[in-house]
């Protein structure tokens, strides 16, 4: 259970260490995992701040585990806020309309997978 892993990192809950972890140890384009009513908002607002300012080369993937929760307006106000994101994966369960993420400039990836229900 000591590996470093290279591709991908979750908080539950983000804390600085593992922030800095994850600037120190991720790949090039590895995953920094965001999971809906698990994490708290917050936590992607210092994300931003604390790694993908530092590695704007990591992809912020958004994912929930209640298949019958859906994306807030709240979370994707606080997505569309981030300043330092360049890459967005999206895991949805239910449509919604995701223009406000369009404020998101440094945007260069945008991944959105959809499951059926």
């Amino acid at each position: 259970m000591g590996e470093v892993w290279t591709s991908s990192m979750q908080g539950t809950p983000w804390t600085i260490r593992k922030m800095n972890k994850a600037v120190k140890q991720l790949g090039h384009r590895a995953l920094i995992s965001f999971v809906i009513d698990i994490d708290k908002l917050e936590d992607l607002q210092a994300l931003d701040k604390h790694v993908f300012a530092k590695r704007p080369d990591l992809i912020l993937s958004v994912h929930q585990i209640d298949m019958k929760g859906c994306y807030t307006e709240e979370l994707l106000q606080t997505i569309a806020s981030l300043k330092h994101i360049t890459a967005l994966q999206l895991k949805l369960y239910h449509p919604i309309d995701l223009s406000i993420l369009g404020k998101l400039e440094q945007l260069q990836f945008l991944s959105i997978t959809s499951k059926s229900r």
